[in-house]
């Protein structure tokens, strides 16, 4: 009994040159197609033909470990290359009929012939991609099964289980949003100084590569005071090689001359910064740097303007936190300017309720496999108890437009390194939120 090749292309494997016993594999079957191709045949085999081989009682299993594989050698590295839990994996024969399981939580299933409808001993193991517009088949090893599972193998293989045989081997996928060039450049932003005022033309936004070293080295400055003000949160689209920028709340430091909730485009190409959009309803709270340092200013920050920004992985859409509202943002990041967003989220807090609403503060984002993560304290400036302080994480769907689980609920009762070391206050833990200056630390 031979099993024969689909029709249509195999486009689930990104594996290098096939090996010879591949090749010798296609032979096998190629030759056994011609024996017995005659009219009326598909393939060269009946549905009769097909199913004709023993019952699959017999035959031994096939375990499947899927990984997320960080590199193209082949090799499975455990340390570095976890298991990825909810993959589909199907075992069809000839015949047509599968069988399927998922992944565990260490990337694992086992799948048996035995007590299915399946039959032959000889079955093709598809590995189903999880997120196609985002991860591609990790780089199998030369050798296929022959050096499994210890290597990696294709997200597509064909296994002989006749006769009580088993096979293992592992898989896995890798997503490019994962990687960059080497010596990267990497981009940062500066916060000038208005209480004593810097030069306008002092710049705000500055990129280097990773591997400079030393003082104001290599570094290309991509804007200034006057075109952006105090920013903070900054995004990257791959895609169209633009750096986006946005406006942050910052005792000390101006706006820029878009306000609040500005945000600003860089096009790496050129190095030209213009305003990409202004989100609605971020504040807008005026400095007054001439008295006691701008320090009426204080109470605002973290609390009105632009938390952090970040692009989608395929480029499409810039999320951006306002923190005034307290919303997640969602823009076409596609177009050198946005006139209004696409749409807007109330971000929930934590599961287990901040001491009081009101101290529930998102700011933080981050993108990974399609998915967006939110992150935010519980302030407790309402109790000022330093146990009412938490760092909390929750994740966002963009295809649903819907807040998932939280990922990270962590209490901030630790010590911290100490900031100053002849002052009275030497922050060496974290505090509530307050509005007024404390006369001791804690």
């Amino acid at each position: 009994m031979t099993y024969s090749v689909p029709a249509s292309r195999n486009t689930g494997s990104r594996r290098r040159p096939r090996t010879l016993s591949w090749i010798r594999r296609l032979a096998i079957v190629t030759l056994s197609l011609a024996s017995a191709a005659a009219p009326g045949l598909v393939g060269g085999v009946t549905a009769a033909q097909a199913v004709a081989g023993p019952r699959a009682d017999g035959d031994g299993t096939v375990t499947v470990r899927v990984v997320r594989a960080v590199d193209d050698s082949g090799k499975y590295t455990p340390v570095l290359e976890p298991g990825m839990s909810g993959v589909t994996v199907n075992l069809t024969d000839d015949a047509g009929a599968t069988i399927s399981g998922t992944t565990a939580a260490d990337g694992t299933v086992t799948l048996s012939p035995a007590g299915s409808p399946l039959a032959g001993g000889k079955y093709r193991v598809q590995v189903m991609n999880p997120k196609p517009d985002l991860f591609f088949s990790a780089f199998a090893d030369r050798a296929g099964l022959d050096n499994a599972p210890g290597n990696l193998s294709s997200t597509e293989e064909f296994v002989d289980l006749s006769g009580g045989k088993n096979v293992s081997y592992t898989t896995g996928f890798w997503n490019p949003g994962d990687y960059c060039q080497k010596n990267a450049t990497l981009v940062t932003a500066c916060i000038r100084n208005d209480v004593t005022p810097e030069p306008a033309t002092s710049r705000t936004l500055v990129s280097f590569p990773y591997n400079a070293r030393g003082v104001n080295n290599q570094t290309t400055d991509l804007a200034t005071h006057a075109d952006t003000g105090a920013l903070y949160g900054i995004g990257y689209s791959k895609q169209k090689k633009w750096i986006f920028s946005g406006a942050t709340a910052h005792r000390g430091s101006a706006y820029g001359p878009s306000g609040a909730g500005a945000i600003y485009r860089t096009d790496t190409k050129t190095n030209a910064t213009s305003l990409f959009t202004t989100v609605p309803g971020a504040g807008g709270t005026p400095h007054d740097f001439a008295t006691d340092m701008d320090l009426a200013f204080a109470p605002h920050v973290a609390k009105e303007s632009l938390g952090d920004v970040e692009v989608s992985e395929d480029g499409k859409d810039l999320y951006v936190v306002n923190l005034a509202d307290r919303k997640l943002y969602r823009y076409d990041a596609t177009q050198p300017t946005a006139s209004a967003p696409k749409a807007s989220y109330a971000i929930p807090g934590p599961d287990t309720p901040c001491a009081a609403a009101g101290d529930w503060r998102p700011y933080g984002l981050g993108v990974q496999d399609g998915v967006v993560y939110v992150g935010g304290v519980c302030s407790a400036e309402s109790s000022q108890q330093r146990a009412d302080l938490r760092a909390v994480v929750r994740t966002f769907d963009p295809a649903a437009e819907a807040f998932g689980s939280v990922v990270m609920d962590q209490k901030l009762d630790y010590p911290r390194p100490v900031t100053y070391t002849v002052a009275p206050c030497k922050g060496d833990a974290w505090f509530p939120w307050s509005d007024t200056i404390p006369l001791k630390q804690g």
